[in-house]
């Protein structure tokens, strides 16, 4: 079993073999981008995205785009997420925690996982051409 270390530190992948979490955001914007040294898997930012705009800023095409920049600068990633619709009720409905603001999807629970398992399963069926 293999657990990954959740950083916003892309610059990590350079320095240190221990298998690292990184959304796939943090590379978006990179001018450059430095080769792993180590094992380390992508998030697509979901939760981000989703509390911050209450949809997906980016098409599954656009996402299948940054995970091939990814994989072919920085090297094979072990696996990606999807771009999944998380069912936190903040998520959902939206409201505040503390300092955070949730504008809310105002979807229900099945639709977010109508979503989620669509995007499943188109990015299934269309992998980006690495390797």
């Amino acid at each position: 079993m293999r657990f990954y270390l959740t950083t916003h530190k892309r610059h990590w992948v350079r320095l240190t073999k221990v298998p690292l979490f990184l959304k796939s955001e943090h590379f978006v914007n990179a001018v450059k981008l430095d080769e792993a040294r180590g094992p380390y898997a992508v998030d697509s930012g979901g939760f981000s995205e989703l509390q911050r705009h209450g949809r997906w800023t980016r098409t599954p095409r656009q996402y299948i785009e940054d995970l091939r920049r990814i994989w072919e600068c920085v090297g094979p990633y072990d696996w990606a997420a999807p771009q999944d619709w998380m069912c936190e009720d903040l998520i959902i409905h939206g409201g505040t925690a503390g300092p955070n603001v949730f504008v809310g999807t105002h979807l229900s629970v099945p639709e977010h996982i109508r979503r989620t398992v669509a995007n499943f399963l188109e990015l299934h069926s269309s992998p980006p051409s690495c390797g």
